[in-house]
């Protein structure tokens, strides 16, 4: 898909994932350096530290184990993510007017060109392109490495709307084989969420209501409470953002199907109209749930469940 739809924010995306991980690492270690000196302050009077780190670190290694593969997830999401809207600008452009310089930019399916001499007009979507008249100048291709120019074969509307529909089918088939590889670790990952928010959030409400009520003890479940429902919507907001963006697609290319196009072109829209119905980019937890937004309240509505199941059958001390 990459050498049809040419990104260009490959230097921002690898910017944004190396701070993405370093903020992940970092906070996580703050986290759990905190979890482990309250461990120190209640049990230290009653065991050593040596115990202490022993029992807990087993649980610590985890969590770093956990986080990498949701970063992964998050990474893959976000890379997807990062094609469609680079799919949808190119639809854009098609709807969009041409202008008298060909509407042609770094990294567009055309490459970048240059007209010299000539007239072009600029009342036909698609770059201008298909009122290009052969002697009327020379379109050529200007090469920003080479610093040369070359001769460029101009892609009609009907060939670009082609290359198109073949990029989104590439990524409904990643999709795919992600859904496939690590549907099984999401569905583990979402489960694994969902028991620690349940025990996090009982530990808190057990201490609110409790006769100790150690602020800092409380303070760390509330934390804890905040980290996991980050974890959550790291593997919940790239799938969802995917699907919003999926559907921008479908929109766009109805206003295609609606606007003044050749025949010709307008049966590639209605294939690539086709696809969107038959192929939908959604990802899938094991086959179990849909990874999207709908997933966050049904999490929460599972943990307020559990927590009147539990806080009506065990009195807090």
């Amino acid at each position: 898909a990459d050498s049809i739809l040419s990104p260009t924010d490959s230097k921002r995306a690898r910017k944004l994932s190396i701070l993405t991980l370093t903020i992940i690492l970092i906070a996580t270690t703050l986290v759990l350096v905190a979890d482990m000196f309250l461990h120190f302050r209640i049990d230290g009077a009653r065991t050593t530290k040596e115990f202490i780190v022993k029992s807990y670190i087993g649980f610590y290694i985890t969590e770093y184990l956990m986080l990498m593969t949701q970063y992964q997830l998050w990474h893959l999401g976000y890379c997807v993510l990062r094609r469609l809207k680079r799919l949808n600008q190119h639809l854009q452009m098609e709807i969009t007017d041409g202008t008298s310089d060909v509407k042609n930019k770094t990294g567009n399916i055309n490459s970048t060109y240059a007209y010299v001499g000539g007239n072009i007009d600029t009342k036909n979507i698609g770059y201008a392109l298909d009122s290009f008249k052969a002697g009327n100048g020379t379109l050529r291709t200007v090469s920003s490495s080479q610093k040369e120019k070359k001769e460029a074969r101009i892609l009609s509307d009907d060939e670009r709307i082609l290359k198109l529909m073949r990029a989104y089918l590439r990524l409904c088939d990643a999709v795919e084989i992600q859904n496939q590889l690590l549907g099984f670790v999401g569905a583990v990952l979402i489960t694994g969420i969902l028991l620690q928010l349940i025990l996090s959030t009982y530990g808190l409400f057990v201490e609110l209501a409790g006769s100790r009520r150690d602020v800092l003890y409380a303070l760390m479940m509330t934390v804890w409470c905040a980290v996991h429902l980050i974890r959550l919507f790291m593997i919940v907001e790239p799938s969802h953002a995917c699907t919003v963006e999926s559907q921008n697609t479908k929109d766009l290319v109805c206003k295609l199907l609606c606007s003044s196009i050749s025949e010709q072109t307008k049966v590639q829209l209605d294939a690539f109209a086709m696809a969107l119905f038959h192929r939908k980019i959604e990802f899938f937890a094991s086959g179990l749930a849909a990874v999207d937004r709908s997933l966050v309240t049904s999490v929460i509505g599972a943990i307020t469940t559990y927590l009147v199941i539990l806080l009506q059958f065990v009195k807090p001390e």
